[in-house]
């Protein structure tokens, strides 16, 4: 409880966006290779929004780390859904936007290397 509201002071109502069983909506996840998934999942690679450019990020990675796969990371992402026209099968930006922050904090502060 007290971490939604610590959170909020930051990114107002996004927590709604993770609470309970919204967690498992399609906005919360995108299809990625597994050694992408798990950099992305241990806070080494995050999708920051091109501007004027929807659905479109540039992908980081937290220097110092070694590359997720033999593969050379793309350096920007289109995001778009086979599934249907419906924009809330995309990732939704502001989840991918707090994400990202925490990775910037982690790759700014050391703390990243310190948790592998």
């Amino acid at each position: 409880m007290y971490f939604w509201r610590f959170f909020d002071l930051f990114c107002p109502g996004v927590h709604a966006l993770v609470d309970g069983a919204s967690i498992d909506r399609p906005y919360n996840g995108t299809t990625m290779i597994l050694q992408y998934h798990r950099y992305f999942g241990s806070m080494r690679m995050w999708f920051e929004q091109v501007p004027d450019k929807p659905n479109t990020y540039r992908i980081h990675t937290r220097k110092g780390a070694p590359p997720p796969s033999n593969s050379a990371i793309p350096e920007k992402l289109p995001l778009k859904t086979t599934i249907s026209a419906n924009p809330h099968s995309l990732p939704h930006a502001e989840l991918l936007a707090v994400h990202a922050a925490c990775c910037k904090i982690l790759n700014a502060s050391g703390a990243g290397e310190y948790l592998e």
